[in-house]
């Protein structure tokens, strides 16, 4: 059995996840256990759980608004998005997901 660093497991997770094949027959071509795999990638991924550091953001709610909202407004320093407010939530978790 080959000892691996945890950067050649990582790497290893990413050509699985990236590839076609099915986690068992990565692990068959690379002479893995496939129970083995899983409790590397397991390890790996509570070594690195820290905690997340966010700065909340205070909302403000103003009361006696009788403005329909129309929009919804994401600012992040220069940058501001303006979208419709009935984009789809799915969409939007996308496109979320996609700058993180």
């Amino acid at each position: 059995m080959k000892n691996r660093t945890q950067d050649e497991w990582r790497e290893l997770f990413k050509q699985q996840a990236n590839g076609d094949l099915s986690v068992a027959t990565f692990c068959k071509e690379h002479n893995i256990g496939q129970s083995y795999f899983y409790k590397r990638k397991n390890d790996l991924i509570a070594k690195n759980i820290q905690p997340i550091k966010t700065s909340f953001i205070k909302v403000k709610s103003h009361q006696g608004n009788t403005t329909p909202i129309t929009s919804i407004k994401l600012q992040h320093q220069q940058t501001r998005l303006i979208l419709p407010i009935n984009i789809s939530p799915v969409w939007l978790a996308q496109f979320i997901k996609a700058l993180a």
